[in-house]
């Protein structure tokens, strides 16, 4: 089975994560390089200091606190790279698992057409620009809409409703769709008056 998705969208968001850390890491460095050479400045006064009581202090401690200071500035970097890179996978992932629910329930409906799923995939992309819904739980939704017995339409008007009334009454996305489709099968909501038929 073949996974369908925006792969262009995937390397963008990716690109985009690693600039964004890219920048997060210079701007750490810089504010780490400034601690450094205050801390630095800071040290210098205490050898002065110890060298006019006969304590020297030595190059080896200086070098020893910015060996450590460049040890926890590399590790911070590679942390917001790690946690950049970690992210961008997670959401690929969630990405890839909803568009395989989905060409799971239209495999069941009977409807696994590509140009139904790209359908849906496009849907999904437009309703995500209007609302604070990502595309891929807008995906998941349908697949949900779907699996309840629901035709694609169906799903996608139930899928908007739901979006909707998450916005005026409350509520997550999976919870009113399967109110809304509870109500539909119970004949609580006529479907003309949902626009469903």
């Amino acid at each position: 089975m073949s996974v369908n998705f925006d792969l262009k969208l995937v390397i963008d968001s990716f690109k985009q994560s690693l600039a964004e850390a890219s920048n997060a890491t210079k701007n750490f460095s810089n504010s780490a390089n400034k601690e450094f050479k205050d801390t630095q400045k800071g040290m210098d006064g205490v050898g002065k200091s110890a060298d006019s009581a006969g304590i020297s202090i030595g190059g080896m401690s200086l070098a020893f606190i910015g060996a450590e200071a460049a040890t926890a500035i590399f590790s911070s970097a590679l942390n917001v790279v790690k946690n950049t890179i970690s992210g961008s996978i997670s959401a690929y992932l969630e990405a890839e698992a909803s568009l395989k629910g989905l060409q799971q329930a239209l495999n069941a409906t009977g409807d696994s057409s590509k140009e139904t799923e790209q359908d849906i995939v496009d849907f999904a992309n437009a309703l995500s620009l209007v609302t604070t819904a990502e595309n891929d739980a807008i995906v998941k939704n349908i697949g949900l809409a779907l699996n309840l017995g629901l035709t694609v339409e169906q799903a996608k008007k139930v899928t908007k409703a739901a979006l909707d009334m998450g916005v005026a009454l409350g509520g997550d996305l999976t919870t009113n769709t399967e109110a809304l489709v509870k109500s539909l099968n119970q004949g609580l909501l006529p479907k003309s008056m949902a626009n469903l038929s």
